[in-house]
């Protein structure tokens, strides 16, 4: 049961994350399921055994996904971007959340103009802002009205 079977109007109903460390322990793991208790909706955590039933034969991942070559990090970076453009959904970095998420996928089937929905996550003095949490709709996305 993969994303492809989730879609509620054309937006995925998942939400996807990345994990090729270890196994998860301590204020990880903890981090983990606190995201899994509060996001309100289906998540999917990828490993590197999971890799082969997502590789679209039409435009397959790059060879040296899931081998040593790449950092664990440059590996989620890429799968990110892989996942976001062929799947669509929402992408959440594996650490603690707090809210719900079914807002913003319920804000698509209100605005067909929305093609993506994204949080700032500013710390400090707000010096950098990561985009960790996601929700793409891949039918609305620049990239495929530029490949269009």
């Amino acid at each position: 049961d993969t994303a492809s079977t989730r879609f509620l109007g054309e937006l995925p109903q998942m939400v996807w994350g990345f994990w090729f460390g270890p196994p998860m322990a301590g204020l990880r793991l903890q981090g983990y399921q606190k995201l899994i208790n509060n996001i309100g909706m289906p998540f999917e955590l990828i490993t590197l055994n999971d890799l082969a039933k997502y590789n679209l034969s039409f435009s397959p991942m790059h060879p040296l996904i899931g081998q040593r070559g790449l950092s664990a990090v440059h590996t989620g970076d890429y799968l990110r971007v892989y996942f976001m453009h062929h799947f669509g959904g929402g992408y959440h970095d594996i650490k603690p959340h707090s809210k719900s998420w079914k807002p913003a996928f319920e804000a698509f089937d209100q605005d067909e103009n929305l093609w993506l929905f994204g949080v700032n996550e500013c710390g400090g003095n707000c010096v950098g802002c990561d985009v960790s949490n996601v929700v793409w709709c891949p039918n609305r996305t620049m990239t495929t009205m530029y490949t269009r």
